[in-house]
């Protein structure tokens, strides 16, 4: 399985995480291919059965993953829920934060997601953000990094959205659909 990247992307990331210490919301190909080449690799996943399917095609040294779903009954629970976050955007309804204060705010049910690498208690060299609640996964974690480390944002250039995180994190870099951040200077 390879990452949904391009390989711009693939290539880009690899050189960020050889030997790194790693932190990823959101597990697939990007697990498969880059834990292998990191020091450590911690993975947060929200879908128990893609969880397991990507856990027959992975198992290295330095990694560790956690499977956190949804609360139940949060109104994103499911991929059928899409529809209504779709609704809302089209009629011209909010549910984007408008401000870093105001992340908590939309995410209904994801707060274990977004705080599950609290039980490894481990300082990141790199988080990769490729899965739900992105913005609140790097509010949420944004402590985790050590100083100079990065954030790679996966379809950062096509979801305007997650730009609410300029807030507190500087662009970098962009490589096609994928931003480098790294926590801005005081």
């Amino acid at each position: 399985m390879k990452p949904m990247m391009t390989d711009s992307e693939i290539t880009y990331v690899k050189g960020i995480l050889t030997n790194a210490k790693v932190l990823e919301f959101g597990s697939g190909g990007s697990t498969i291919t880059f834990a292998p080449i990191a020091r450590l690799y911690h993975s947060v996943e929200h879908d128990k059965q893609w969880f397991d399917n990507v856990g027959r095609d992975v198992s290295c040294q330095g990694l560790e993953r956690q499977c956190v779903p949804p609360v139940p009954g949060s109104w994103f629970k499911d991929e059928s829920n899409k529809s209504i976050w779709s609704s809302l955007r089209t009629k011209g309804g909010n549910m984007s934060p408008t401000s870093w204060d105001d992340l908590d705010r939309t995410v209904n049910g994801w707060h274990d997601y977004t705080h599950a690498p609290d039980v490894w208690n481990e300082i990141y060299d790199c988080m990769l953000v490729d899965g739900r609640a992105r913005p609140e996964c790097v509010k949420h974690n944004i402590h985790r990094l050590r100083d100079g480390g990065y954030v790679l944002f996966h379809d950062w250039t096509f979801r305007p959205h997650y730009h609410i995180i300029l807030e507190r994190m500087e662009l970098v870099d962009i490589v096609d659909t994928l931003a480098i951040l790294k926590v801005k200077s005081c």
